[in-house]
């Protein structure tokens, strides 16, 4: 993971059929208007599917398709939503999977940029 300047920032992994995700989109997209991240949609489809969806969703987060899975596993995910907090030294601080509040998720934001 480089190196982020600006603090903590999200990592988060999701999938277009996931009907969780599909509850934290709105948390997801205040969010990524606050603090840097990536998202990776996890067995979503082709490219031009994926992107079909988020302008469907008008989704304008900055995305890497993982279509295989092999990003995930390389994290560890076994299921989506999960989001990692990484804090300015590149370094993942906390992780959670399953829903998460956006006020849990900016709790969490907080907690690493102290550390």
């Amino acid at each position: 993971m480089p190196r982020i300047s600006k603090g903590p920032a999200v990592l988060y992994f999701w999938a277009e059929w996931c009907g969780i995700c599909r509850s934290m989109q709105s948390s997801i997209s205040n969010i990524m208007r606050d603090y840097p991240g990536l998202t990776v949609a996890v067995r979503s489809g082709d490219d031009g599917t994926l992107q079909n969806y988020l302008n469907e969703k008008q989704l304008n987060w900055p995305v890497v398709n993982d279509n295989s899975g092999n990003i995930g596993q390389r994290y560890g995910i076994r299921g989506v939503p999960a989001v990692f907090f990484i804090n300015g030294a590149g370094e993942i601080v906390f992780t959670t999977v399953g829903y998460t509040s956006e006020w849990g998720m900016r709790f969490r934001l907080w907690l690493t940029g102290l550390s």
